[in-house]
């Protein structure tokens, strides 16, 4: 089924080479968060603007002017592995069919669609022949149906580098439980536009250079503990070196500086996409985790590690008395990620990650008041992104004398 646990093969990163060391880029979706389970799946939508002469991929991979295939990369933590944040990703990818204006709306665990490919509403397959294209392989667009269950995991698709390239990739993710009918979602990141996603003067390290996507330290706040679940789903990214940013001590190793999550044109890994690891935690106040609904503040903070992609809940980054003062009321506080120390296992260090804030009901009742579903929200959203930007080593942003950045 074409599922490869290390890095690509040699054929298909040699393939995709093209490009490094000159001006050539590719344009690059990155969904930040991606899951499959019995009753949760995600549905992706990508859509390719290009015109007819985008550099894409042939079916070998080979990237070609009249090529018609993107390349989609799905970096996962599947079975036991999922519901571990300190457990390293797999990873599978295959090069599925695209066609100029296409759009591709693709349940990844084939909950719906499984018959076809896991593709959607009715597409005809004319323009885009994916069906005869697919016909007698292994291949689908349901990667995380091959990948196992439960799963999460995060997705890029982009086309081959050319010389200009056009941002012609769109992409949308939702979220789906779809045995209550619940549902979240989120614009993907896009790669290969670079005035949308660098700072000025900056430059990125490849087209997988995903640093511009990670979430900013910022004020969150969360609903009482006792009647709602506040979780931060967080999937590291890589750091990088460009003139102008301060890095915290340690200082970032070498390779992180010039290196992205995947190699170049997504080819085999350099700096270890899989094994990326972050810390997250919260802060109220130089000494508090968070400040409850009198404007006073909690002590008792904690951290959490989570590498590749993991989920924390906001219980975990509180020791059990600061949760106690806060469970029947909630309240406010920053959250952050920075660098970890002491890691093991060729574990990477970044202080970067893409960081979405999840909250839903359940105890049935809301504000105290007695609800008619026990699930009855279901809210997310990804936390703004630094674009590039670096706030001061010494605090977080816009309050004054809380200890951050680092």
């Amino acid at each position: 089924m074409n599922v490869k646990r290390k890095a690509l093969t040699v054929a298909v990163a040699a393939a995709m080479t093209a490009g490094v060391g000159t001006a050539s880029a590719s344009d690059v979706l990155f969904f930040p968060y991606v899951v499959n389970s019995e009753s949760v799946t995600t549905i992706v939508s990508v859509i390719d603007r290009g015109v007819p002469g985008t550099a894409r991929y042939n079916a070998s991979g080979q990237a070609a002017v009249d090529g018609n295939r993107l390349h989609y990369h799905l970096t996962y933590k599947a079975g036991d592995s999922a519901g571990d944040n300190a457990a390293l990703c797999d990873e599978i990818n295959y090069f599925l069919p695209t066609s100029p204006n296409d759009i591709q709306t693709i349940d990844l665990g084939a909950h719906f669609g499984g018959d076809n490919y896991g593709v959607l509403f009715g597409d005809a397959s004319n323009n885009n022949n994916y069906r005869g294209a697919l016909e007698g392989s292994n291949l689908t667009y349901a990667l995380a149906a091959v990948a196992g269950t439960p799963l999460r995991g995060n997705l890029v698709v982009n086309n081959a580098a050319s010389a200009t390239p056009q941002a012609s990739l769109e992409g949308e993710a939702m979220v789906f439980e779809f045995a209550t009918g619940a549902a979240w979602g989120y614009k993907a990141f896009i790669q290969g536009d670079s005035g949308r996603t660098l700072a000025a003067g900056g430059s990125r390290a490849s087209d997988f250079d995903f640093s511009f996507a990670a979430s900013a330290d910022q004020a969150v706040t969360f609903m009482p503990l006792t009647e709602s679940r506040t979780v931060f789903i967080v999937t590291p990214v890589n750091d990088r070196g460009a003139a102008g940013q301060a890095f915290p001590t340690p200082v970032i190793p070498a390779e992180q500086v010039t290196n992205s999550m995947l190699g170049a044109d997504g080819g085999a890994s350099v700096l270890g996409w899989n094994s990326l690891t972050t810390r997250i935690d919260l802060w109220a106040s130089a000494t508090g985790v968070a400040f409850d609904r009198d404007e006073n503040a909690i002590s008792g903070s904690r951290t959490a590690d989570v590498t590749c992609v993991g989920a924390v809940n906001i219980q975990d980054l509180m020791t059990a008395g600061a949760q106690r003062v806060v469970e029947n009321t909630g309240g406010w506080t920053n959250v952050r990620t920075r660098m970890p120390s002491n890691l093991t296992g060729g574990r990477v260090p970044t202080r970067n990650a893409v960081v979405i804030k999840l909250e839903f009901n359940t105890a049935g009742v809301f504000n105290g008041q007695s609800l008619a579903s026990a699930s009855a929200f279901n809210n997310a959203f990804v936390l703004p992104s630094r674009r590039g930007l670096v706030f001061g080593e010494g605090v977080l942003p816009g309050v004054p004398g809380i200890p951050g950045g680092s």
